[in-house]
């Protein structure tokens, strides 16, 4: 049975991936479905083959179940609590008292896993709910607000779960000597982890060698794919970019608060959240910089004699650089390590 443990955790963290993306891409950014499928394909191969401890995040049973499926977790509560506020007037009452019903469920579930995934969904959904509040206007007004007061009580939930789970006497033995709750380590962690998330980001790119080649696809499947859709989605970046900093400042804070080492699996987390939104600001500042030229230029999007050519030089580029550089691209990446193992 242990053999079906790398699909649980290659589906859980792919499945995440996937609704998360799409989420963002499609349905809230209104960017075509082929360039979704393109950067979901691209993100997953980068997760799933160099990963910094795939042997823990994939094949060990004990990381998978606390750190993977918890990541899954998160991005199904977070989804449907978009839904849930921001869909609220195309919903069928009993549909979206079902899916109210399976948030609280979620929600509860996810005060008693893993701290990052925790801490993601709360920061998450504390954005959702400062918007459902502030921002809407008119008739959506009362309708959000009320939605709003409702996804507080699993929050809550949540946050209840996580001060139980904070008490817990093992938190105390792991943490050792110096670990415990008190405004000073909430303000040194909170600094480390803004430190860690800018080192550990550069870190990222010089270790695994490809990664570049994430950043240049995303922004050539933009330029070849985009069509002007909804207007103003592209118009605040360093608002993007300070919410996309925050969420991986969220992930470091558990590992530095504790101030104990870590597991594989924690490591791995960190590093899917990292491709993740690393993906969505690349998109988010090539549809920013797009919307902004086609605008003041008067068109739509580029032409299909400009897509073409683009598409046709970078990825004539991009084999002859895997053709001569292969052999220092795949030396870490999972399938080579597996196969040396076999050998």
């Amino acid at each position: 049975m242990y053999a079906i443990v790398p699909w649980i955790g290659i589906f859980t963290v792919l499945a995440g991936t996937w609704l998360l993306l799409r989420e963002f891409l499609v349905k809230r950014a209104g960017l075509s479905k082929p360039l979704f499928w393109s950067l979901f394909a691209l993100a997953g191969i980068f997760e799933t083959q160099y990963a910094p401890a795939p042997r823990a995040g994939f094949f060990w049973y004990t990381c998978v179940a606390h750190y993977n499926i918890p990541f899954l977790i998160m991005a199904l509560t977070l989804v449907g609590a978009l839904h849930f506020t921001l869909d609220a007037r195309e919903g069928h009452p009993v549909r979206e008292g079902l899916r109210y019903l399976l948030l609280l469920l979620g929600y509860t579930y996810l005060g008693g896993a893993s701290y990052p995934p925790v801490l993601l969904s709360l920061f998450g959904t504390a954005l959702l709910i400062l918007t459902l509040f502030f921002r809407f206007r008119g008739e959506e007004k009362e309708l959000c607000r009320k939605r709003g007061v409702m996804l507080l009580l699993p929050f809550l939930l949540e946050v209840a779960g996580l001060l139980i789970s904070m008490a817990a006497p093992g938190n105390h033995v792991r943490g050792g000597s110096h670990f415990g709750f008190s405004v000073k380590n909430v303000v040194m962690a909170g600094g480390e982890a803004f430190l860690h998330a800018i080192t550990d980001s550069l870190q990222m790119f010089l270790s695994i060698r490809p990664l570049f080649l994430l950043v240049t696809s995303s922004v050539v499947l933009m330029l070849c794919t985009y069509r002007l859709g909804k207007r103003g989605f592209f118009r605040h970046p360093l608002l993007f970019l300070l919410l996309a900093y925050l969420v991986n400042v969220s992930v470091y804070l558990p590992e530095i608060f504790a101030g104990a080492k870590v597991s594989g699996g924690y490591t791995d987390l960190v590093y899917f959240v990292w491709i993740i939104t690393l993906v969505l600001t690349t998109v988010y500042l090539t549809g920013f910089v797009l919307e902004f030229l086609l605008e003041r230029r008067g068109e739509n999007g580029l032409r299909t004699e400009s897509r073409k050519r683009i598409g046709l030089i970078y990825w004539i580029a991009v084999v002859l650089f895997l053709a001569l550089f292969y052999r220092h691209l795949i030396g870490d990446s999972m399938d080579y390590i597996c196969l040396q193992y076999i050998r």
